[in-house]
């Protein structure tokens, strides 16, 4: 499954790329997201692991994070639910505006979990993209 998603936003690109970096704080703002742990930094990223719940299903998975600072940051997986996924953020200066792009390709590691788990993951980078939205709005404009 591949999914992409833009926006532009009253903010700068340094601050968005801020916010997605801050890994620990997705609990507190990112649905069905109950844990955020920077596993280890890199000199050109860092290694962190997700876990997310939906009712009694909880899973997890760890991504390699290369970052290119205000501008970009992207996905590898490194273990855990998906047999494949990719993904990348993209801060794109418009203006004093940020263009925030968001995109993922993944691939469930069997048939059975991408049924279980298929539509909830489709409707993920939405949600995904609203949580943080909202997010800045609430970090950068008091909101």
């Amino acid at each position: 499954m591949k999914f992409f998603n833009t926006k532009i936003v009253n903010y700068t690109c340094e601050q968005m790329f801020h916010l997605v970096s801050d890994i620990e704080s997705y609990p507190r703002f990112l649905k069905f997201c109950n844990q955020g742990k920077l596993d280890q930094i890199h000199d050109d990223g860092y290694t962190a692991t997700l876990e997310y719940q939906i009712g009694n299903f909880r899973k997890s998975f760890t991504t390699r994070n290369i970052s290119k600072p205000y501008s970009e940051i992207s996905m590898k997986l490194v273990s855990g639910l998906f047999k494949r996924l990719d993904g990348k953020w993209s801060f794109l200066p418009v203006g004093n505006r940020c263009q925030v792009q968001f995109e993922v390709e993944y691939e469930f590691t069997s048939k059975a979990a991408e049924l279980t788990l298929g539509p909830f993951f489709r409707a993920l980078p939405k949600i995904t993209m609203e949580n943080f939205l909202s997010e800045a709005d609430r970090r950068f404009s008091g909101g």
